[in-house]
């Protein structure tokens, strides 16, 4: 009976790899960092400054520079390879998805 129920409890959990699902989605990470770096972060970029600051409510040499800071005081935000050897994504796109889930307040409250 115990083991029954134990079998119950962990059905709705997801433990890593199973056999019964498929491989996981490539979500094309790369190109849209390169289109990330084409509109906004590069000398003649797609988007001028005043788009860039609409975006992210400030100036591209501001951004650089918090980026530039938070990635010389947290490893996590450099471009590295993951354990199966595919490289994450771009210090770029970690600092915007961090910068946006600020903004909309999109994070874990602190007990």
């Amino acid at each position: 009976m115990a083991m029954g129920l134990l079998d119950l409890e962990s059905q709705g959990r997801s433990r890593g790899s199973q056999v019964d699902h498929g491989p996981n989605m490539d979500r094309h990470r790369h190109s849209q960092g390169k289109n990330l770096l084409e509109d906004y972060f590069i000398p003649n970029s797609v988007d001028s400054n005043v788009d860039f600051r609409g975006q992210y409510r400030m100036q591209p040499h501001l951004f650089n520079k918090v980026m530039h800071d938070v990635c010389n005081y947290d490893a996590y935000f450099f471009k590295k390879c993951d354990a199966v050897g595919v490289l994450g994504l771009l210090p770029e796109q970690k600092l915007t998805t961090v910068i946006r889930m600020l903004a909309i307040g999109a994070f874990p409250p602190v007990d």
